[in-house]
């Protein structure tokens, strides 16, 4: 179990994104000390910016998760903010879902994916490491915990190898290859005190889930936030389900 004195959550301007930043700011007295939320554009981010408005742990920073020079800037920015405190909690959860079936997939489709879905989480994990590591050494000495910093990607049931029946091309691959991101990561990252670890969220009525979805945006993260206060390291490198159960890669 952890709690995160400091929160960083990517595509943090709509979605399952922005319902963890409402979520983690609405967890008073125990919300984190300093909630980062990043979306590419802060100035059209009219609902995240009125959240962080009404919240003074809640700063808004501009990210592009597929350009590495915007998640360097980033990691400079919030590294500022955090100083000393580090970073208890990576949420990487921006995505994209360009919907491919064979016939309309394209080496552009793949590409742009495969920048954000798969180079996302990883080059957020390299870039933010130093923070992550400052947070997590800490809450392993206060605490006594074997673990004291949390990545956790956001996947998706779609970049499931074992449970793959076709379409979304791009999506499935790209999705497939944070699965792998995240399984390595974990394995390297483990040393340092820092959990790694995938999650479906369920299937959402999100803009990328549909109306048909099963699970509102506020019962996925609901869910999801309760995965988070339970994880162990023994969950390290497992894609999770909602409800905290392990999932076939």
């Amino acid at each position: 179990m952890i709690r995160a004195k400091t929160v960083l959550v990517t595509g943090a301007n709509r979605g399952l994104g922005l319902e963890f930043i409402k979520q983690f700011a609405g967890l008073k007295p125990a919300a984190p000390e300093i909630i980062l939320a990043t979306c590419r554009n802060p100035a059209e981010a009219t609902e995240l910016n009125h959240v962080a408005e009404q919240n003074a742990n809640v700063k808004v920073l501009k990210l592009d998760v597929s350009r590495m020079e915007s998640i360097e800037e980033c990691a400079v920015e919030a590294s500022n903010i955090l100083g000393d405190k580090g970073l208890g909690l990576l949420v990487n959860n921006a995505g994209i879902n360009i919907v491919t079936a064979l016939r309309q997939v394209t080496m552009e489709s793949m590409i742009e994916s495969y920048k954000t879905n798969t180079c996302g989480p990883l080059f957020m994990s390299k870039s933010f490491l130093p923070v992550l590591k400052k947070h997590a050494v800490q809450e392993k000495k206060a605490n006594k915990t074997p673990f004291g910093s949390v990545i956790l990607n956001v996947t998706g049931i779609l970049g499931s190898i074992a449970k793959s029946n076709g379409g979304f091309y791009s999506y499935r691959v790209s999705k497939a290859g944070g699965n792998m991101v995240t399984k390595t990561l974990a394995s390297e990252l483990k040393s340092y005190g820092i959990l790694t670890v995938a999650l479906h969220p369920g299937w959402v009525k999100t803009d990328m889930g549909g109306p048909k979805a099963q699970l509102s945006i506020e019962e996925s993260v609901t869910k999801s936030m309760d995965v988070i206060q339970n994880l162990t390291m023994a969950k390290a490198g497992h894609m999770l389900d909602n409800d905290g159960n392990e999932m076939p890669f």
